[in-house]
């Protein structure tokens, strides 16, 4: 679709009640002008031809905006073009507009609910902690925490957390879908690295960004419908779920290269380190012990694997995923073998669950599978600071430099 032609008579017109374009077959409804007393619409294939015009030409030119942002923006040019005796347009000047929002500089702040430090604040390139009394002393805006006083009360301010801020986050103002999707995948991200940190499901299972999580309250009733136990939190909340108390400097210096992976930009090798430790974080907060343990070699594959394209791992693949993870974790040819062997068994399991749906996975399995991944990730990290390794191939020259020595 080259461009779209809109014209005055494009708009349909009706008097405002509660009956206008009922027919929402024929019409798709665009709003109503006040200015002129009257209710708008198209036609349903007229709706169709801009909008989809609108949306491929984005996706095209790859304008950072939510959908839904661009479509409100829409709605709203269409009106003033109506209001304004829309003669002849080609949403040029609607295109212009969207390249003149610029990304602004913010910086965002959220609870991580169960999570203590043990220091008044913690600061990194992309983030602080702060305990909330500091934070409330150092920086008094007096509509947070305004419930923090009350006693007796299980509430956002005064339940077990950290607060965390994201320093100099790029967000579009007034696009409230793109700034939720950057707010959510900031804290997915730290979640999932400070879960692989502390290395538990447990731990991982009781981290929280939101006050109200979404665990299935159930009651087991017997043939009389009689209640025998049941299972829910306090009010729905993430009270309950335990604390995690942090030595906080040693905490941050034991995995500091694990999190300056938040930083910007990275090489080709540590995104991909990255969005294996995404995938791993994502196995060990996923309470589905099955799903979890296929994460686990997501995360594998994302690491170590040089095919992108290629999502069939074939036996050769796997062999030698197992061979290269055996030899970055290992220290001696006893070792690599011993952890070469276990690393294609458990990767069986894998081949199990995905081509027969068997999920029986033991929690040993689990955990033998997440650490081998998650000691190859640190050894990584280490191999990128020490040798400025830059891309994959490096990686894979210094397994063969292991092999032949």
């Amino acid at each position: 679709m080259e461009t779209v032609r809109l014209k005055y008579e494009d708009f349909i017109e009706s008097e405002i009640n509660n009956d206008y374009f009922s027919d929402t077959q024929k019409y798709a409804r665009l709003g109503i002008s006040f200015s002129k007393g009257k209710a708008l619409a198209f036609t349903k294939e007229k709706d169709a031809e801009i909008r989809g015009f609108v949306f491929e030409r984005i996706k095209k030119n790859n304008i950072p905006l939510s959908v839904e942002f661009v479509m409100s923006q829409l709605t709203t040019y269409l009106m003033t073009l109506y209001e304004n005796g829309c003669k002849e347009d080609d949403l040029n000047s609607f295109f212009k507009q969207l390249n003149t929002i610029e990304l602004k500089t913010v910086n965002i702040f959220l609870k991580i609910y169960n999570l203590c430090i043990d220091i008044d604040s913690y600061e990194t390139s992309s983030f602080i902690l702060f305990t909330p009394s500091y934070f409330i002393k150092k920086y008094p805006n007096p509509f947070m925490y305004n419930r923090i006083s009350e006693q007796n009360t299980i509430n956002t301010d005064n339940l077990c957390h950290t607060a965390i801020v994201f320093k100099n986050v790029k967000i579009i103002p007034g696009d409230d879908y793109q700034i939720r999707s950057v707010i959510q995948e900031k804290t997915q991200q730290f979640l999932n690295l400070i879960s692989i940190a502390l290395g538990y499901k447990q731990d991982a299972l009781t981290l929280n960004s939101s006050f109200i999580h979404n665990s299935t309250e159930y009651h087991l009733l017997n043939e009389n419908m009689v209640e025998t136990s049941s299972s829910y939190s306090s009010d729905n909340s993430t009270f309950g779920r335990g604390e995690i108390r942090l030595k906080t400097n040693l905490f941050f210096n034991n995995h500091k290269n694990l999190f300056t992976l938040l930083d910007e930009p990275k090489t080709a090798l540590q995104d991909k380190i990255f969005k294996s430790i995404m995938w791993l974080g994502k196995s060990l907060r996923n309470e589905n012990i099955g799903d979890a343990f296929l994460q686990i070699s997501i995360a594998l594959e994302c690491l170590l694997t040089r095919q992108e394209k290629n999502s069939f791992i074939n036996p050769s693949i796997t062999y030698s995923l197992s061979e290269t993870l055996a030899f970055l974790v290992g220290n001696t040819k006893e070792e690599r073998l011993s952890i070469f062997k276990d690393i294609k068994k458990l990767y069986s399991l894998r081949s199990a669950i995905v081509h027969s749906g068997k999920s029986n996975i033991e929690i040993k399995d689990y955990y033998n599978f997440f650490n081998f991944v998650r000691q190859g990730i640190y050894v990584i990290l280490k191999l990128v600071e020490e040798k400025k390794y830059q891309n994959i191939d490096d990686i894979y020259s210094y397994i063969d430099d292991l092999k032949f020595s």
